[in-house]
């Protein structure tokens, strides 16, 4: 087997905003107009929106603003369970 080379590595360390945000709702929208989400997401399409927290404490409101916003919009979201989830269900199966 040939000698491999190993990539130098970097640590890298990631600083989030601690800011609190009150109205996640008109932020979403908000974002998504900035975006020009309805020139990306199209009337009819659907979308597959994929979740897992992270420690995001209003998880399900951040999904229900986005949910909210393709449907307003006429676009069809489709969620799918993080794989963790669906791992364990398998397992719960077998």
């Amino acid at each position: 087997m040939a000698e491999q080379r190993i990539p130098k590595m970097y640590v890298k360390k990631n600083k989030f905003d601690q800011e609190h945000i009150e109205d996640i709702r008109t932020l979403i929208e908000k974002q998504m107009y900035e975006m020009k989400a309805s020139k990306v997401f199209r009337e009819g399409m659907s979308i597959a929106i994929g979740v897992g927290s992270r420690g995001i404490e209003c998880e399900l409101e951040v999904l229900r603003s986005l949910i909210d916003f393709l449907l307003k919009n006429k676009i069809e979201p489709l969620l799918y369970q993080p794989w963790e989830v669906m791992v364990v269900e398998v397992l719960k199966v077998s």
